[in-house]
């Protein structure tokens, strides 16, 4: 890796590696609305969501080498589940290590990630779920239909190791509030 030289906060370096931009379409604050399906085929219902709208901000950070955000969603009980995540791109390795937590959750989410046909898909466990099913579930978040203002996350899980995927499917649609990156 060439050695990190500044870059203004909120910006990639412009030294990193050239992946910074698989993240480039979440830089910025956004709202976003979560609905569920029984499968992955069923068509969101966005004016039927499961949750009060929450909020999420992604930075470019550590000098503009890494991607972190934070989202907050809020339960409909007086509670929210908040999180933070750093990703880096691991040139070694070739793909995006990702790591969260958070004072809602008992642990770390951790997931690689890579850009897929137009698509951004991070696969591995969360923590969440790795505490109510005995760490047997596998996640895998689904990035896209990437637009100036929008972009969609689909959330679905396996218990065969990622063979097969099955169960609700968590939909999220998120809207954009500000491109700022401070």
């Amino acid at each position: 890796m060439a050695s990190p030289s500044p870059s203004p906060f909120g910006r990639p370096n412009p030294n990193g590696p050239k992946e910074l931009a698989d993240f480039g379409f979440a830089i910025g604050d956004w709202t976003y609305i979560t609905t569920l399906t029984t499968s992955i085929d069923e068509e969101p219902n966005w004016n039927q969501p499961v949750l009060p709208s929450g909020t999420w901000r992604f930075r470019y950070g550590l000098d503009g080498w890494v991607v972190q955000d934070e989202f907050d969603q809020p339960l409909g009980n007086g509670t929210s589940a908040r999180m933070v995540s750093i990703r880096a791109f691991d040139q070694e390795a070739g793909f995006w290590r990702v790591r969260g937590t958070g004072p809602s959750y008992p642990g770390w989410d951790e997931f690689e990630v890579r850009r897929l046909e137009g698509q951004v898909v991070m696969i591995g466990v969360s923590a969440r779920t790795a505490s109510t099913s005995g760490g047997n579930l596998v996640e895998r978040i689904t990035f896209h239909d990437f637009k100036p203002d929008s972009w969609k996350r689909t959330g679905e899980q396996s218990a065969d190791g990622g063979n097969t995927w099955s169960g609700d499917v968590v939909h999220s649609l998120a809207t954009r509030v500000s491109n700022d990156a401070r």
